[in-house]
């Protein structure tokens, strides 16, 4: 056992080596808690990058990669510390278990096809892993994958004709890697295939005779879509491989209907149409066997684009997501489920009033969209986030009239109920329609609201919190963190230390739900850390809104104005000339940046100050504001010029 780095760390065992580096189990000594110390030593440091590991895992959050939490150094090593996961590599594991079943290696399969999306989504710049293989994955004994090891990953940039080093593991590694070719996610693609056949098979490439045999000659009992998808994805031609990730998902997750029996069954049912219908004449049979086969191409092309939008929306890629949902819309004009799926895509990214507008305007040009339960739910939820309890209230009711088995919807309607004062009725929900022991999450959560209307703080937090820690509903217990952070927020005055607490809420939010970039708690976590005068963090989480595709005018103001209170006015100058760029006729822009230039000219001495920009500015604040110059918050710059004319520092 040995302490390292001025005793922050003690080292309990060596659980892992390899050519680059050694990893440690280690102790932090304060607090107790568990971490893996990866020591990378610094002659390699002519061949590799020792930091391109860090530098990519740092900007990443996704609950399959593990967290840099530190690093540091000496003479010898880089010390990259790092979560502990608990659990067992899969080259370890295929040591003992030899190979794992059909259904094990799709679930792992998938789980890693969402982390690998997750990579080849980054932006600006699509992360390309590199190096798949058993060694590489760890699986927690909560049967979850955990991706480790980036220390060859690396940024795809279109402008590259090739890599600049070409490394992988022999057998895992595609052709490319070694060739002249820049890696991309098809790359990714080839590394899962083969791994996917080592775990299914228990054969690995590395071992005689060197070579991928069809699954099913192996094994017969291996489905005839896994045999297709593995052999797909080992193609040494790229452009014959799967050529996303998302592709490849969805091929696992609708792999029954590669399976003989399936497409038979399918056959089938054509061919009992046909004969039902044979006394209609050779040519009109055709003609329906012609549209009943181009029914069935878009129904399932349109399954398909749905799910892929669904894959993106999960990754937080909302512009991908939007498009496939209006593709699917083409494909199929009559169906509800795109519609309803791309409004909630807009309500996710907390457009509440363009979510409105939008199934107002599908009301319209959709039928039967106002028949479904879920066009009123989505409706009511995009009332309830502005605060409209009332048109809310009145949403989940005719949701419930349609659906009334819906815990959802019934939640929803008792807490709208709540919101404004209804609290006969909200407690008839639970006595009526919810079941108090199946629904104790849900029960809680309304009771939590009840007490909140009745300003009984503590027991609404007490409420909330046994919500937080008895649900295994993702979307309640972000719910129950959301209305915790709100209590925190609006009661400053009466609660201690109530903005650090609000603070560690939503940090312990973001911990423990599986989205960690939900848009509303990370914005009311940078204006959390605003308040608490934490500008750094304040301003890595709006930069973390803009990432997640959230732009609005307001957001690019807010990052201004915490640049300017750090006294970097070039980077609140930037920010404004962005958010000028897209929102051209949005007075407050102009409105921050004669505000901007005022402090950073009363900074200077005075000889050589010089206030033309900060004139300019309100001059067009003005001509964009609602009131002109009586607009409120035009006014304090109006006076300020007042007074620089006063004193002589503008002309009249």
């Amino acid at each position: 056992m040995e302490t390292l780095f001025n005793g922050k760390y003690k080292t309990l065992d060596l659980i892992g080596k390899g050519g680059m580096s050694k990893v440690y189990l280690a102790e932090s000594t304060s607090l107790g808690t568990k971490w893996a110390i990866k020591a990378v030593d610094k002659k390699l440091n002519v061949q590799f990058d020792l930091l391109a590991e860090p530098n990519i895992l740092k900007k990443l959050n996704h609950p399959a990669l593990p967290r840099i939490i530190d690093i540091e150094e000496d003479e010898t090593n880089i010390y990259i510390i790092e979560d502990y996961i608990d659990g067992k590599s899969l080259d370890k594991r295929l040591k003992t278990e030899k190979r794992f079943d059909e259904e094990t290696v799709i679930n792992w399969s998938k789980q890693l096809c969402d982390v690998l999306i997750y990579l080849h989504n980054q932006k600006p710049n699509p992360i390309i892993y590199r190096d798949m293989k058993p060694a590489n994955i760890i699986v927690t004994k909560e049967n979850r994958v955990k991706l480790i090891d980036f220390g060859i990953a690396r940024e795809f940039k279109i402008e590259n004709n090739s890599d600049t080093t070409y490394m992988g593991t022999r057998g895992y590694a595609a052709p490319e890697q070694y060739g002249s070719s820049q890696t991309d996610q098809r790359t990714d693609i080839y590394s899962l295939g083969v791994t996917m056949y080592h775990l299914i098979t228990g054969k690995s490439p590395n071992e005689p005779p060197y070579e991928f045999k069809k699954i099913r000659e192996i094994d017969p009992n291996f489905s005839e879509g896994m045999e297709y998808i593995i052999n797909k994805c080992i193609q040494n031609d790229p452009t014959k491989r799967y050529q996303s990730m998302e592709e490849l998902l969805y091929d696992l997750e609708n792999i029954h209907t590669f399976n003989r029996y399936y497409i038979e069954a399918k056959k089938k049912e054509k061919t009992k149409n046909i004969l039902k219908f044979s006394m209609l004449g050779v040519s009109t049979l055709l003609i329906w066997f012609g549209v009943s086969t181009m029914a069935i191409e878009r129904r399932e092309n349109y399954e398909k684009l749905i799910n892929l939008a669904d894959n993106y929306a999960i990754n937080l890629q909302f512009d991908k997501a939007r498009k496939y949902y209006q593709d699917a819309q083409k494909v199929q004009k009559g169906e509800v489920k795109g519609y309803l799926q791309e409004a909630k895509l807009i309500l996710k990214q907390s457009g509440t009033n363009e979510c409105l507008e939008y199934l107002i305007k599908k009301e319209q040009e959709v039928k039967g969209i106002n028949k479904n339960a879920e066009y009123y739910y989505i409706k009511g939820s995009a009332y309830f986030y502005n605060k409209e309890y009332d048109k809310a209230r009145e949403n989940y009711s005719e949701a419930l009239k349609i659906d009334n088995t819906n815990i959802d919807y019934a939640m929803d309607y008792a807490v709208s109920n709540a919101k404004i004062g209804k609290i006969t009725e909200a407690q008839n929900i639970i006595d009526t329609i919810l079941n108090k022991d199946e629904n104790e999450d849900s029960v809680n959560y309304i009771n939590g609201e009840i007490e909140l209307y009745e300003e009984n703080l503590y027991e609404a937090i007490n409420s909330f919190e046994k919500v937080i820690d008895i649900t295994n509903n993702e979307e309640l217990k972000r719910k129950a963190y959301i209305s915790l952070s709100d209590i925190y927020k609006n009661n400053r005055d009466i609660i201690e230390n109530a903005v650090s607490k609000q603070i560690e809420i939503l940090n312990n939010a973001k911990a423990d739900l599986n989205n960690k970039d939900n848009v509303y708690i990370t914005e009311a976590l940078a204006e959390a850390y605003f308040s608490n005068k934490q500008y750094n963090n304040s301003a890595e989480n709006f930069n973390k809104l803009l990432d997640l595709g959230y732009h609005r005018p307001y957001i690019y103001r807010n990052l201004a104005i915490i640049y300017q209170h750090m006294n970097n006015f070039s980077r609140a100058e930037d920010i404004l000339f962005t958010m000028m760029d897209k929102y051209p006729e949005d007075y407050s822009c102009y409105l921050q940046l004669g505000f901007l230039n005022l402090d950073r000219e009363s900074q200077k001495p005075e000889s050589s100050r010089n206030y033309t920009k900060v004139l300019e500015y309100y001059e067009l604040a003005v001509q964009y504001a609602p009131q002109g110059p009586q607009t409120s918050d035009v006014i304090p710059l109006g006076n300020s010029i007042n007074q620089l004319r006063n004193y002589g520092h503008i002309g009249r």
